[in-house]
Parts: C-alpha cells; sequence; structure tokens
C-alpha cells in the first residue's frame, strides 16, 4: 500500500495578491450556500470562502425553496443560485444513473449548463466539490483555468470497469485535495500516478460558534425546557444523517444496556433521513421500534440547524459517532471536541486521524455495542479521565481546525497552481 499523501501543517507563507485577487469559482455538490439545509460540505463552502483575504470566490449551488440563509458577520459571501426547474430535477435524477457509468456529459447537465450561462468573470480556478463529472465540460470551456477536485469521500473509482475514463478526467485535476489520509490513500491504492497532485487538508470547526458555554447559559435552559431535559440529566449525543451506515441503532443497542445502570440517562438523536428533507424512511421506523422499551429516556429531535448545533454539545457529556462504514472524516466530532463534549466514536475510516484513543478521545470497534457500552460507561463514572479528554480534545481543535486555518490552506493551493 502507499503511504499517505502528505498533510498540510501549520500556517502557509502569506500571500502576496500584488493588486489582484485570484477568481474562484467553487461549485456546490447540492445543498444550498450558505447552508440553510445542512451539509457538511456546504458548511465547509460557507466557513472557508467567506474567509478568503487574498481570493474573490463565487459560489453556485443549485436552487431550492429554502434560498440562501444570513451571511455571517466576519465577511460576505457571492453565493449564486442557479435555478433548476422541478421536472428538470426529475429527470436528471434519471440521467445521473448511467452519467456515473460513465456517461459524464449526462451528470447534473442542467445545473452545469445553467452555470455556464451565468459565470460572468475569468475564473482562475474551479473548486469542485466531489461531482467530479463536472470536469470535462467545464474545461471544455474554459481551457485556462485550473481545476481543483476535493474528494470528501472514495467513491471516486466505484466503478471498476471504467478505469481508465477515470484517469483521463484526473489527467485534467490540477491539484486534489482529499478531506483525510484515508481518503488519500483510497485513491492513490487506484491511481499512484496521481501522487504529485494529492494533498490532505481536513475540515474545521469554528470556534465561535461551537464552544463551552457557561452552565446557566439561558439558551441552555431553554433547550432543556424543549427537549424535557431536567438537570440532573445525563445526555448522551448523537449529531448525523439518519441512515444505516452512521449505526445509529448500534448505539440505540448500546443505551439500552447502559440504562441498567445508575443514574437518569437521556439520548439525543438530533438528524434526519437527509439533511432538512428529511422524511420518514424504514431505517428510522426500526430506530423508533428499538426506542420504544426505553420510553422518554431516548428523544427524536429531528434536524436541527447548524447554527443552533452548539447548544445540544454543551447539553450532552458524551457525544457518540457510531459509523460502521469507513467515514472519512466526520465533522461532528471536531464540533463536539470544541465544544467541550467528549466523544467516543468508531475507529473506522478517517476518524483515528481525528480522534486519537484515550488522548482526545475514546475509539470502538464499529458495529459492537457492547464495547461502546462498555466505555460510555467508563467516561460517566470517571469524571477526571472525561475531563482530560476534553481538554486535550479542545487544545488540538484549536492548534489544527479552525476554519481560518483551512481557508489559509485552499488559497495556498490556489496561488500555487495560478503561480
Amino acid at each position: 500500500m502507499a503511504p499517505p499523501a502528505p498533510v498540510v501543517e501549520g500556517h502557509p507563507v502569506p500571500i502576496k495578491t500584488n493588486g489582484r485577487k485570484i477568481n474562484v469559482c467553487i461549485l456546490s455538490p447540492g445543498l444550498p450556500v450558505p447552508p440553510a439545509k445542512g451539509g457538511a460540505i456546504e458548511t465547509l463552502i460557507d466557513e472557508t470562502a467567506r474567509r478568503y483575504k487574498a481570493s474573490a470566490a463565487r459560489v453556485f449551488f443549485e436552487e431550492t425553496d429554502a434560498g440562501p440563509s444570513s451571511r455571517g458577520a466576519d465577511g460576505a459571501l457571492d453565493s449564486r443560485p442557479v435555478r433548476v426547474s422541478a421536472a428538470q430535477r426529475s429527470l436528471q435524477r434519471f440521467l445521473n444513473r448511467p452519467a456515473r457509468r460513465g456517461l459524464f456529459f449526462l451528470y447534473d447537465s442542467f445545473f452545469i449548463r445553467q452555470v455556464l450561462r451565468e459565470i460572468d468573470f475569468e475564473p482562475d480556478i474551479f473548486h469542485i466539490h466531489n461531482n467530479f463529472y463536472y470536469l470535462p465540460r467545464l474545461k471544455s470551456h474554459f481551457p485556462r483555468a485550473r481545476f481543483v477536485l476535493h474528494m470528501h469521500n472514495d467513491f471516486l473509482f466505484e466503478h471498476a470497469r471504467l478505469h481508465r475514463r477515470y484517469r483521463r478526467v484526473l489527467e485534467d485535476v490540477d491539484k486534489l485535495i482529499a478531506v483525510s489520509g484515508y481518503v488519500a490513500r483510497r485513491i492513490l491504492d487506484h491511481d499512484a500516478v496521481c501522487r504529485p497532485k494529492v494533498i490532505v487538508i481536513p475540515n474545521g470547526v469554528s470556534p465561535t460558534r461551537f464552544r463551552k458555554l457557561p452552565p446557566d447559559d439561558p439558551a441552555l435552559e431553554e433547550w432543556r425546557g424543549r427537549l424535557g431535559l431536567g438537570r440532573e440529566d445525563r445526555v448522551i449525543l448523537f449529531v448525523g444523517r439518519i441512515h444505516p451506515i452512521k449505526g445509529v441503532d448500534v448505539l440505540l443497542r448500546a443505551f439500552g444496556d447502559l440504562r441498567r445502570g445508575p443514574g437518569r440517562l437521556r439520548l439525543l438523536i438530533a438528524g434526519s433521513s437527509w439533511f432538512a428533507e428529511g422524511r420518514t424512511t424504514p431505517y428510522l421506523e426500526k430506530l423508533r421500534r428499538l426506542s420504544r422499551p426505553m420510553g422518554e429516556s431516548v428523544i427524536f429531535t429531528g434536524f436541527v440547524p447548524h447554527e443552533r448545533l452548539n447548544y445540544l454539545y454543551n447539553l450532552a457529556e458524551l457525544c457518540v459517532v457510531p459509523s460502521v462504514c469507513q467515514d472519512p472524516f466526520v465533522l461532528v466530532n471536531v464540533e463536539a471536541m470544541a465544544a467541550g463534549c467528549a466523544v467516543i466514536a468508531s475507529a473506522t475510516g478517517g476518524i483515528p486521524e481525528v480522534v486519537t484513543h484515550r488522548q482526545t478521545g475514546i475509539l470502538v470497534p464499529p458495529g459492537d455495542a457492547d464495547s461502546l457500552c462498555r466505555n460510555m460507561r467508563f467516561l460517566l463514572d470517571h469524571e477526571a479521565d472525561r475531563l482530560d479528554l476534553v481538554r486535550r480534545a479542545s487544545q488540538v481543535v484549536k492548534d489544527r481546525y479552525s476554519w481560518s486555518l483551512v481557508a489559509e490552506r485552499y488559497e495556498a493551493v490556489y496561488r500555487e497552481l495560478v503561480g
């Protein structure tokens, strides 16, 4: 196996702009930016693009009924919704299946066509998140631009028979950002020739949005009342999409055993089947059935907007990330760490790159409800150990995972490409 791609560490050399900013065109993979409907990638785009100092970023996303939310106070964002009709969206979902099997020009063709019509500037950089299918068409229209492909998942080679076509796409990529060493290794296992292009830049967190709050903060009291929590309740939290790969059923089984011990325990399950557009699914119904014997101990909150998640992290003593898939990063880990909530997570995918076992959190085997139960009980019963994890995790977040630092790393990549 090829060794991991290098990770960008520390602060890059300050960028000299010589009076002109780098024109960057960013394509969101689906949801609105700013993240009115949630989404880790959309959060990343929003948090980094409006912190750029040497770049002018325009963000294109498919228009939905939500539209953009209000901008943050630390910078404006040129966010441009692209209108795609309901009929086109329905047809596009039908066309995307053959597109993923090699007919790349079909993939989100209505969206890309509208983007090409609405670009009213000369892009220096295209920053494409996940959807590498966009690249050939954009390259044909803007041959002088540089292309950054940002992979948040490891599905780049999901169809082995298309390896040559994938390689041709990668030949047109100028830089390939992987969200974790795990994703980078997966890419290089398939195509080591792109090693010089690959760089690992992890996601980040806002230290002003996610932080430890005073226990008597009025907003926390309001959330306790909203969720029916008492001050004596000891809260365990899950945040994420309600999907089988996230292992929520494993957490419910572990919590069922944990309740037999001392203390008044409550489990908050925050999330929906598909971000703000979540609907009832067979898996969600299965979770509700599993939780019924536990009564009011389990609370399904539904979708919670990103800007309000800090209150949930502050209400909880433990945040559990029980993924049973090869999760590439999981933004929840760094958010919980920043908010002073102890993390227990599955040792899978890129998670161990963020959570160091018994240093900044606890790692458990994926799918192992018994191990998860034992480690939750240990941290609940040993406050000093839990607080030590929280303290070290908070320092690691400050040193490595601020959005300002991540934005600087992206801009260093842009400057390298445009010379």
